[in-house]
């Protein structure tokens, strides 16, 4: 192993022991009162990790853990922004899928050094509590979309941290359904791109556009905000998010039945990939549902065109891919219901109709439990189609048949005015 890879892993491995211990076996002494020189450090060292986070999560893991460390030997209230640095570290476990435990505790060690007066403190505690809970999938703990908050920080110049804020909170609205919430900040993201250039507004606006017209079944209109956010990030260099865009654009192209295009753009994403050490799991959650989603079509159509042999083949392919996205999915609350469901699919396909009922009921028991409205009106109209199959050996799920599952769907597509039927045209 080359001499610089062993100095890296030994740091991280030091750092990361500093912050357990301080964390769990905190030690009472003075700390130190940060003079300007090291203020100036602190500022630098921060303003380092953040871009990082776009250019290189690899990277901006071992500036956080770093910057935590060196927070231990300092009295934070005394640092210029201290409070907000070390809340950040906790976004550093939960936006990884590290440690949601790890993360969630910083959360409440900070608690007790936030000034309620301090709208920047107040926004950095909210901002990275949200992130844990999106990702968790404690969306009930989120707090509700604050936008005097927003606004009382965009005055102070903290436009990166107010974007990703509302683009949170925009991922959550929109598996929820709540897509007019949803357009109202994306108009608002527009505004701070316009009035800031700030380019973390401009891809965030971009994404949540792509997202809330697939989700809402505007597929050529997504396919067309797909290819511009792709530009984009082409343009900036933001190869991570590349990955994710590319892996809308494979899943819209898949529901217009393009599978060739979609092929395509899965190859990209893939190459992409490749050339990088680590892919958080935020940005390779689309391409893994994108991927078995592929798959899953290519089974059925073998098994459509009766070639076993094909039918086998596709079948294990398609096993493999599912157990990637359900694996991130424990790290990534926001593709879980539907990841399930998409497993159940596969199930039933390969004939363990049994288990398919089974992921089935997992992923109406999480839908619920999140309010992940859109894949749930999904979930229970794809259990009604395979119910009514010649082939289904079984008339209901949890004492439910097949056309109440779809009058559930209805009712709950018309309370949020969903309309997801092309999902289904295939």
């Amino acid at each position: 192993m080359p001499k610089n890879i062993i100095i890296i892993i030994f740091g991280i491995i030091f750092d990361l022991s500093s912050l357990v211990v301080n964390l769990y076996l905190p030690i009472k002494r003075i700390r130190r009162i940060p003079n300007k020189r090291e203020n100036e450090i602190f500022d630098l060292n921060y303003r380092k990790a953040l871009i990082l986070a776009t250019l290189s999560p690899k990277r901006c893991f071992i500036e956080y853990l770093k910057i935590s460390r060196m927070l231990s030997k300092f009295n934070i209230k005394r640092i210029e922004n201290g409070v907000g640095m070390w809340i950040s570290v906790s976004g550093l476990f939960s936006w990884t899928g590290i440690s949601f435990k790890l993360s969630k505790k910083i959360l409440e060690n900070a608690k007790s050094f936030i000034t309620e007066k301090s709208v920047k403190e107040v926004l950095f505690y909210d901002l990275f509590d949200l992130v844990y809970n999106v990702f968790k999938g404690s969306w009930s703990n989120i707090k509700k979309y604050d936008e005097n908050l927003l606004d009382l920080n965009l005055r102070i110049g903290e436009s990166w941290h107010v974007s990703t804020y509302m683009m949170f909170h925009g991922l959550v609205k929109i598996e929820q359904g709540a897509f007019q919430d949803t357009k109202i900040i994306i108009n608002k993201l527009f505004e701070i791109w316009e009035t800031y250039e700030n380019e973390n507004a401009e891809e965030y606006m971009l994404m949540l556009k792509t997202i809330l017209l697939l989700k809402s079944a505007k597929l050529n209109e997504a396919l067309t905000q797909a290819n511009a956010g792709i530009d984009f990030q082409a343009k900036t260099g933001r190869e991570f998010q590349k990955i994710w865009c590319l892996g809308f654009k494979a899943i819209i192209q898949i529901y217009l039945n393009d599978m060739e295009s979609a092929g395509q753009s899965l190859y990209q994403a893939k190459e992409l990939a490749k050339r990088q050490l680590i892919v958080p799991h935020t940005y390779r959650s689309s391409y893994l549902i994108a991927h078995f989603l592929f798959d899953l079509y290519s089974l059925e159509r073998a098994i459509l065109l009766n070639d076993k042999s094909e039918s086998s083949k596709k079948g294990k392919k398609a096993y493999l891919s599912g157990k990637r996205a359900l694996k991130i999915s424990c790290k990534n609350a926001l593709i879980r219901t539907e990841s399930l469901r998409l497993m159940g699919l596969h199930s039933w396909l390969v004939g363990r109709q049994s288990r398919a009922i089974r992921w089935w009921n997992e992923s109406i028991k999480e839908g619920e439990r999140l309010g992940a409205h859109v894949e749930l009106v999904k979930t229970y109209t794809e259990i009604a189609r395979r119910l009514l199959e010649k082939r289904s050996r079984f008339e209901e799920l949890n004492g439910i048949r097949a056309e109440k599952y779809l009058e559930k769907a209805k009712k709950l597509s018309e309370k949020k005015n969903l309309y997801l039927e092309v999902f289904y045209n295939r």
